[in-house]
């Protein structure tokens, strides 16, 4: 079930901390420099100056998009503002949180529909 819901890789997580100098749009660049390399990279967490991004993996070869991960922040670390990152693989007990997040936020929509729904009559 996990694999058919996650496909056959487990998504990584890549840790950003932000300098104090960074401008406010700086997450929104980091989101389009994964963009540019063809990663759909999700905000997963966000705090001021520092964020979670949740990077599926797809398909192809893993190490070699984990190569291009580092490379990209390697290169682009001082235009984005960069001050430390860490790049991790989800593990088990975070794979049922971010199931459990999905769970939530669809049950949230049904209830905002039925809300709606009773409202109108």
């Amino acid at each position: 079930m996990l694999r058919f819901r996650l496909g056959t890789a487990t998504p990584f997580f890549v840790e950003i901390a932000l300098t104090e100098e960074a401008p406010d749009n700086a997450q929104d660049a980091v989101l389009d420099a994964f963009e540019s390399k063809n990663m759909m990279a999700d905000m997963y967490e966000a705090l001021p100056y520092q964020f979670k991004l949740k990077v599926p993996f797809e398909g192809g070869n893993h190490l070699e998009q984990l190569a291009t991960i580092f490379d990209l922040l390697e290169t682009h670390q001082e235009e984005l503002y960069i001050k430390f990152y860490s790049v991790a693989q989800m593990n088990l007990e975070q794979i049922f949180i971010d199931l459990s997040r999905k769970q939530f936020a669809a049950e949230e929509e049904v209830r905002s529909v039925r809300h709606l729904s009773s409202t109108r009559l």
